[in-house]
């Protein structure tokens, strides 16, 4: 190690925001890219499926990329891959059920041969000039999820990914205590750490603290179970698969990611499936609902998972009856409060009764809490910290705990996405930011949609739009004709009709004071339509639909 020596950090997501994690490590001009990382919409953003990093920092500086380095397979830190690698083409390194999920999603896209994928085993290391990147255990809601610890010439960066410590994970991988620990008596330059559950006190519990709870569900309920949690969560499959065996029902597996990542994990020997307890879709009819439970996606009310389908009455096979029971078996994401209410709420209308994350021990985080992260802290001892993964207020907590146990606060940095923080032996500085954002996917194309298009679409949603359409005489240049004006999504038609004549008048008066060399530009014609309906409309309602006007020559 050279103290005269540098590493560049620059989150290109995650920080500040659930989703989006990406991070670059950038040293003698050459990048390891850590996760690369998706989040889903807002309910503003109208026709967008996806949102993933702006990848702009990367696009110029493809040619140095040496890698990305996958902590686990959660879709926030692998499902931007499909939209990074085609134009910032690089070999992707990540654990075994990882990198499955990972192909799976290349194959949909039709890049699974166009990439170098990689299989890495825990404490192995990984050459990548001028990176040696080891992948270290550590316990997740996911299985074979990874810290990785990051030789450079500047030092070691360790990056946590999504963790906790569990010391009795249901598949028997534990956090590799040793490894971190002697990291840190050799000395760690820079802690990057997910921040999610800072704010929480204690140790995050174990994934079988929940166990007893949904045993007790299933041994009590007397209609169809609906069992519901992250598709990815294979803990969770296992436990409604034992409760199913155990308790005499028969499991259906419904979602296309639920049936996938279950067909994956099977594969890899993961998950111990007895016989005879699935079954297909269209067998649930044989089944009397106290001989049968479900598991779903759409835990997060997503409108096109199965379980926000089935609340609304649109699912073929599958109603929900009165006495039916739903386990919601997973957390509330930030944003999704009112999708998730609402179908709580279509689901109790129809008589079932849903136990949900705010009741105790129905969901247990896969996040460190307090606890957990003081503990990763304490055995990594970095010399500089940044938190990641999580809001500010979660990111703040977090360097707060950081300078409880005794990093300096000018060593520990609330970044944001885009900063760039360079990190020596003898200190540590921010230079001039990257740029950074969010692209949004059409998932019907795989197509970008352009940032001006979801602002139109904005735009029309919440102020609608008025169409003006003007007849001029080709010669005469005069009016042929009263204007005529329509509205969509502005004002219920019978209260647009007091104000239509008004905004035909407006046109009138403005075509007519117009100079001549005015009226025979089009392009001036519609902007000056534009703008004095513009002012109108705003002056009499305080709103602004979007306008369109339509000058045609006759």
């Amino acid at each position: 190690m050279n103290s005269l020596e540098s590493i560049q950090a620059i989150p290109l997501g995650g920080l500040g925001e659930f989703g989006l994690n990406m991070l670059a490590l950038r040293c003698r001009e050459k990048i390891a890219v850590i996760d690369a990382g998706l989040m889903f919409p807002e309910d503003d953003l109208l026709g967008v499926d996806l949102v993933v990093p702006d990848i702009t920092y990367l696009e110029d500086h493809k040619e140095e990329i040496v890698g990305y380095f996958i902590t686990h397979g959660h879709e926030d830190h692998i499902g931007a891959l499909p939209y990074v690698l085609p134009s910032c083409p690089a070999p992707v390194y990540a654990t075994r059920f990882t990198l499955s999920l990972i192909q799976s999603r290349l194959k949909e896209h039709r890049l699974f041969d166009k990439t170098v994928l990689n299989e890495v085993l825990p404490r192995q290391v990984v050459e990548a000039d001028p990176f040696t990147v080891e992948f270290l255990a550590v316990t997740h809601s996911i299985p074979d999820s990874a810290c990785l610890a990051i030789r450079t010439p500047a030092g070691v960066v360790v990056c946590t990914g999504d963790f906790k410590f569990d010391h009795t994970p249901v598949d028997g991988q534990k956090t590799d205590y040793a490894r971190l620990a002697a990291y840190g008596e050799e000395g760690v330059l820079a802690l990057f750490s997910d921040s999610t559950n800072s704010e929480r006190h204690g140790y995050t519990p174990p994934e079988t603290s929940i166990h007893n709870t949904v045993e007790r569900i299933f041994r009590e309920a007397r209609g169809v179970v609906y069992f519901c949690c992250f598709a990815s969560n294979t803990y969770r499959m296992q436990l409604a698969i034992d409760c199913a065996h155990r308790f005499g029902r028969r499991l259906a597996v419904l979602g296309r990611s639920m049936c996938s990542n279950l067909a994956v994990a099977d594969r890899l020997g993961l998950l111990r499936i007895p016989p005879d307890v699935l079954i297909n879709e269209e067998s649930c009819r044989l089944y009397s609902p106290d001989k049968l439970a479900i598991l779903v996606t759409g835990s997060q009310g997503e409108p096109r998972a199965v379980l926000p389908r089935i609340a609304l009455g649109e699912f073929k096979n599958l109603q929900i009856q009165p006495g039916d029971t739903v386990i919601l078996s997973a957390r509330n994401i930030p944003g999704n409060e009112k999708l998730i209410g609402s179908m709580v709420n279509h689901l109790a209308w129809h008589g079932a009764r849903v136990y949900t994350d705010a009741e105790p021990n129905i969901h247990v985080s896969g996040h460190g809490s307090e606890e957990d992260l003081k503990l990763m802290i304490n055995l990594t001892r970095p010399r500089f910290m940044a938190p990641i993964h999580g809001e500010i207020s979660q990111l703040r907590r977090l360097a707060e705990l950081a300078e409880e146990v005794g990093i300096p606060g000018s060593h520990v940095f609330l970044l944001q996405s885009g900063d760039v923080l360079e990190l020596r032996e003898d200190g540590a500085s921010l230079s001039e930011p990257v740029q950074v954002g969010r692209r949004y996917i059409d998932e019907d194309y795989y197509g970008e949609v352009d940032r001006a298009v979801v602002r139109e679409r904005r735009h029309l949603s919440e102020d609608g739009f008025v169409l003006a359409v003007v007849a001029i005489g080709k010669t005469s240049r005069c009016l042929e004709g009263a204007p005529e004006v329509v509205a969509r999504g502005y004002l219920l038609d019978e209260h647009f009709e007091l104000v239509r004549e008004e905004l035909v008048q407006i046109i009138i008066d403005e075509l007519e004071q117009a100079p001549e060399e005015e009226l025979m530009d089009l392009a001036i014609l519609k902007d000056k339509i534009r703008k004095c309906l513009k002012r109108f409309l705003f002056k009499k309602h305080q709103k602004k639909p979007m306008i369109v006007p339509v000058v045609v020559e006759i």
